[in-house]
């Protein structure tokens, strides 16, 4: 086991467990109590957080498989390698199709959330995503 899949493992069991047996995640409580969510929008949301860890599980599944294709393929000692060239472009393919097909999932899980919220709600979040936005140095606002 390497240092990557031990951390995913610490963040799995601490970071994002449910705890309670209830669904709810530290985070679906944290944006719970802060939206003031009632029990539909709280499952609304656990749902959205599933389908969101559901994607990110189908793209990491043949990552360990891809390193080692890859780190296979860069001990051949030509430059112009097109069995990496091939072996990159099916990676990309297989990537792209289970994010495509994972993300249809995930839009109309957060659109579910998003239309369970009313008016005050939604401004909150998006105070919260602004403020979130602007902490990792990605903030895009236009003034």
């Amino acid at each position: 086991m390497n240092i990557w899949e031990i951390a995913q493992r610490i963040r799995q069991r601490f970071s994002c467990g449910d705890r309670n047996g209830d669904g709810k995640t530290w985070l679906v409580r944290r944006i719970s109590r802060k939206l003031d969510l009632d029990e539909q929008q709280q499952e609304r949301l656990i749902t959205l957080q599933r389908h969101m860890r559901s994607g990110r599980e189908s793209l990491r599944q043949n990552l360990p498989q891809t390193r080692e294709g890859i780190s296979e393929m860069l001990l051949t000692d030509n430059g112009d390698n097109p069995q990496l060239s091939a072996f990159l472009r099916d990676e990309l393919d297989s990537t792209l199709y289970a994010a495509n097909t994972q993300g249809e999932a995930i839009i109309q899980a957060f659109t579910d959330f998003h239309a369970s919220l009313n008016s005050q709600q939604r401004e909150q979040l998006q105070r919260h995503w602004q403020k979130r936005q602007r902490c990792f140095g990605t903030s895009h606002r236009h003034h």
